[in-house]
């Protein structure tokens, strides 16, 4: 059984992972729009690896009697000047 403060960090964790991978997600599906097929492919493959970490995660916590929270992210908001 996982304490509370841990079973509170994983489940930070699990929110930090996912935003991370729509973060990534989002710059390599505007890299693809503008062409950068190279930067996009890794982009790509890094929002995949975020996701990976999020899911072994989540099933970390619930095989170890805790409730993984997977929550909504953030929308990623691309600043470009």
């Amino acid at each position: 059984m996982l304490s509370k403060n841990v079973l509170s960090a994983l489940n930070n964790q699990i929110k930090m992972e996912g935003d991370s991978s729509q973060v990534y997600l989002a710059m390599a599906s505007w890299a693809e729009v503008q062409g950068f097929e190279g930067i996009s492919t890794f982009m790509y493959k890094q929002s995949d690896e975020e996701r990976m970490h999020m899911l072994k995660l989540i099933k970390y916590v619930n095989q170890r009697g805790g409730e993984a929270k997977v929550g909504a992210t953030l929308e990623p908001v691309l600043v470009l000047d």
